[in-house]
């Protein structure tokens, strides 16, 4: 018991001192388009670590235990493991009361928190639902059709109970599919708004030499089907390494995932000098 409570105040220390930096830090302040924060669970501090450095869409792999939910890749120790609201909810609540509604001071537009269901996909968005309850005023909202922009945008993938999200009149969540399930124009880009699949599964080419043609033509009709459907694509464990990350950009792919946050952030600083 001693040590959970050790255990717990330094994550609270951590938390805070993760605030004060983001929040007097102006070089934090500068977000990076196109940017995916992937496996956040393997930082310290894994929302600080993607805010210092400028990320757009932040990841969460949240597992459903005794009612609440648990961030972790793995189901193992997850009572050891602090819940959504400890590490994403309540710290991105008080950074964007701060920045006056915003995540990042002076960037309208909204954050995506994608949340990677690993499991019991009904049972965890039933949680999620609640869990989000006490934060529906930062949160874009969709009625049918209609979109309410907020400061923080709620993106699902994994076991996604898309069919609980299609029921729903209002809801504070979109879908992340495969590519070769979400590019299907008979689902609105409102409720499947981004689709995602791992990068080998379409390409060999890792960044030496040339792409080739072959695969550059495949990258550029993925990009073209999802973009015909509103939709915004993206690539997961693909190679962290410039030249990938610039085939991509320059083929319109919309997030980049990165596991290098500060080679990345480098990276895209010196892209938009350019």
């Amino acid at each position: 018991m001693q040590h959970y409570k050790i255990d717990t105040f330094l994550k609270m220390l951590c938390w805070l001192i993760g605030i004060y930096v983001l929040l007097f830090n102006d070089l934090y302040a500068q977000p990076l388009p196109h940017s995916h924060a992937h496996n956040d669970y393997e930082h310290d501090e894994p929302l600080f670590r993607a805010l210092e450095n400028g990320f757009l869409s932040l990841e969460a792999d949240v597992f459903a235990k005794g009612g609440r939910l648990k961030v972790s890749h793995v189901n193992f120790f997850l009572v050891l493991k602090p819940t959504l609201t400890e590490l994403y909810l309540e710290p991105l609540n008080d950074i964007i009361k701060e920045n006056g509604g915003q995540v990042y001071a002076g960037y309208p537009d909204p954050v995506v928190l994608m949340i990677d269901i690993k499991q019991d996909g009904e049972t965890t968005y039933d949680l999620l639902k609640q869990a989000l309850t006490p934060y529906k005023d930062l949160l874009t909202t969709y009625r049918n059709d209609s979109v309410i922009s907020g400061a923080l945008e709620i993106n699902l993938s994994g076991h996604c109970p898309l069919a609980l999200l299609k029921e729903e009149k209002e809801r504070w969540a979109t879908a992340d599919l495969s590519i070769e399930k979400g590019l299907d124009s008979n689902l609105s880009h409102h409720l499947v708004k981004r689709v995602s699949s791992p990068y080998r599964k379409y390409f060999k080419w890792r960044g030496m030499g040339t792409q080739p043609i072959a695969e550059k033509n495949k990258l550029d009709s993925l990009v073209a089907l999802a973009h015909a459907q509103q939709k915004q694509i993206r690539f997961y464990a693909a190679p962290n390494n410039k030249k990938v990350w610039t085939t991509l950009l320059d083929a319109g792919v919309d997030w980049i995932n990165v596991n290098k946050l500060k080679s990345f952030n480098a990276f895209m600083h010196n892209r938009m000098k350019h």
